[in-house]
């Protein structure tokens, strides 16, 4: 729910922007608005304050649903949002894309290359590195990935927690705060 309505708030923002711009309120609005549109064949900046492509682009959750870092990351994958998509080759070789191989469960991705795969019962675990590669370094600098890092994620794909080193206490506690399970 109180996802639900940041992204209806956000939304709501961008929609009220748009139509004050379409539908200036008074003289300094419309003489703004005049000067962005004839700027806009020629400046790019100009044109994003025309069309932002804002409701295009899924929310981020600020969300107590999220476990909040404990180590710095960097990379574009960010907590409370989509996973960023990533070329990816299955173990048989095959060409396909991190988000298209996702179950619609809570499941974690984990970097191969330190100690054993990690389990948590009934959750799947996705090794990147051995039933994903990521032959082109894009899983890599998208998502800061280095071996042990664990990527917890919710069945509508946002991420939700994230681990330098895999800790089954730690994973299972951030599946019951994203699902709602804990006070």
């Amino acid at each position: 729910d109180a996802e639900r309505i940041q992204a209806a708030d956000e939304n709501i923002g961008h929609s009220t922007r748009a139509t004050d711009f379409i539908a200036p309120h008074n003289a300094a609005e419309a003489e703004l608005r005049a000067a962005i549109l004839s700027l806009a064949p020629r400046a790019e900046f100009a044109r994003r304050m025309i069309n932002s492509g804002r409701l295009s682009t899924a929310t981020v959750y600020d969300s107590v649903l999220s476990t909040p870092d404990a180590e710095p990351w960097g990379g574009t994958a960010r907590l409370g949002a989509p996973l960023p998509d990533a070329a990816m080759r299955r173990a048989d070789g095959g060409a396909t894309f991190l988000l298209r191989e996702l179950p619609d469960q809570f499941h974690i991705l984990w970097v191969a290359g330190e100690g054993s795969a990690p389990v948590v019962e009934g959750v799947p675990v996705i090794r990147i590195g051995i039933d994903l590669k990521d032959a082109d370094g894009f899983f890599r600098t998208r998502f800061d990935a280095t071996p042990g890092a664990t990527f917890v994620v919710r069945p509508d794909h946002h991420l939700c927690a994230r681990f330098r080193r895999f800790d089954a206490g730690r994973v299972s506690a951030a599946i019951d705060r994203a699902a709602g399970r804990t006070p």
